[in-house]
This record gives C-alpha cells, structure tokens and sequence, in this order.
C-alpha cells in the first residue's frame, strides 16, 4: 500500500471564517462618524461605494458565489 509521507512540521492552513461582524462595524462606525460630521456629498458615495463593497464580498463568501434556487426559473 502506497502511504503519503506528511511534514509534522507542516503549519496548519488557516480555514476559519473571515470575521464579517468586524468588518460590518467598521462599515457602522464610519457610516456613524461621517454623517455626523459632514453632509452628503461625493465623499459619501465613496463610503457608500464602501459598503457595497463589504456587502458584495459578504454575500459572495457567504452563497460560495452560487445564485439561490430561489432566483432561478423553473423551466
């Protein structure tokens, strides 16, 4: 029988979840900081641009980049 030699030294890959509750508060607080300080204007399409960001990259890692059976048709 053929056996796969393995480093025991070998570290071990990181496949925990990327920590979005994190990145959802940061996006808050700016959100908070910003309209508190300024009014709109194009600054707050960045921040807005931003946030589409983090929810693209969220909803992408969360679906692992497939569309839900609920947006196909039935055919």
């Amino acid at each position: 029988m053929n056996e796969i030699d393995h480093d025991p030294y070998e570290p071990r890959i990181d496949r925990r979840p990327f920590p979005w509750w994190a990145a959802w508060l940061v996006v808050g607080l700016i959100w908070a900081g910003y309209l508190a300080y300024h009014k709109l204007d194009l600054w707050s399409l960045a921040v807005g641009a931003g946030s589409a960001t983090i929810l693209v990259s969220w909803a992408i890692d969360k679906t692992a980049n497939r569309v839900p059976d609920s947006w196909k048709t039935r055919r």
